[in-house]
């Protein structure tokens, strides 16, 4: 019951506030768009969860990200039910994430996966 009250009071929130979801599809655009400024392609989904994968050893990224404030999770081959055979980075953005904060992400990748590849959420390559 407790987990069904509190679905309700987010629906209830977000029926008052539709500007959280007009916040998070932005910055969901904003994040892909700046990805794909740096040579990462993420698929469209209606996910605000961004995945992708790179040559790099992801897992030292991930930690050099947190030890700059940045929290990502690395997500090893086949790591849940439909991940990729192929170590990914899983992004999960929020309506309350400042352009600047996308930004200091964005920045931090460009630095640590000189060589970005793309790997589609959900998809096996």
């Amino acid at each position: 019951i407790p987990a069904a009250a509190a679905a309700c009071a987010g629906l209830k929130v977000l029926s008052q506030s539709p500007e959280i979801r007009q916040n998070l599809w932005q910055n969901v655009k904003y994040l892909r768009q700046s990805l794909a400024d740096i040579g990462i392609q993420t698929p469209q989904t209606n996910v605000p969860i961004v995945s992708f994968g790179a040559d790099e050893n992801l897992a030292e990224v991930a930690q050099e990200l947190e030890r700059r404030g940045t929290l990502v999770r690395q997500v090893p081959p086949l790591g849940y039910s439909d991940a990729p055979d192929q170590e990914t980075l899983r992004v999960a953005v929020f309506s309350t994430h400042s352009r600047s904060q996308i930004d200091e992400l964005i920045s931090g990748l460009k630095e640590l996966l000189p060589k970005a590849s793309s790997v589609s959420a959900g998809q096996r390559p």
